[in-house]
């Protein structure tokens, strides 16, 4: 089993929660959260970790949002990952608010013009492989529009987070496509 790396679904929630809010996809209302507007009412009150209030505020949010339309059974999305891979993601939190990495730091001060185009958001923060971005070409919307299926897998891995993260690049302004995985078989 691969050792996923929590960052990279740290970031990856953090690019699309961004995206998605209501100043860019319209997919659900963080109210800018994560933009200037969530970093200024924040940041007063607690100067030290309002990025990772406000990253926590903006993840539920979105997670809401995506099982009031689209809520798998027996599947993986970006905000609902396997309960052990979940509670690791939860213990990590203290260390990235004590030494929260560059990249981390760079997800958060994104460009707010390039936070809809997903997949250079996830490039230019995280990197993709060729074979990630021939993947992600090759994904398309279900017939009722309303989730991506990325088909089955063996497991989660590094992989799959990105292509769960990059797949909301197939929704539209206003339209939110979520993007699931079922796991327990073969890749």
């Amino acid at each position: 089993m691969e050792a996923i790396n929590l960052e990279t679904v740290f970031i990856s929630r953090v690019l699309v929660a961004s995206a998605g809010d209501m100043d860019g996809l319209r997919w659900w209302d963080c109210s800018g959260t994560l933009h200037d507007a969530g970093r200024i009412s924040i940041s007063r009150g607690m100067p030290r970790t309002q990025q990772f209030a406000r990253a926590r505020l903006a993840f539920e949010v979105a997670r809401n949002r995506c099982r009031e339309v689209y809520a798998p059974p027996d599947a993986v999305t970006l905000w609902d990952l396997p309960a052990d891979v979940e509670a690791q993601f939860d213990e990590c939190w203290p260390n990235w608010l004590s030494n929260g990495s560059a990249a981390i730091h760079s997800a958060f001060n994104a460009d707010p013009n390039d936070k809809t185009d997903l997949v250079a958001a996830l490039d230019a923060v995280i990197g993709l492989s060729d074979e990630e971005h021939a993947s992600i070409k090759s994904m398309r919307r279900a017939a009722d529009r309303n989730a991506v299926p990325l088909g089955d897998h063996d497991g989660i891995s590094n992989s799959l987070i990105l292509k769960l993260a990059a797949a909301f690049s197939k929704g539209e302004p206003g339209k939110l496509a979520v993007p699931f995985a079922r796991l327990g078989y073969p890749a």
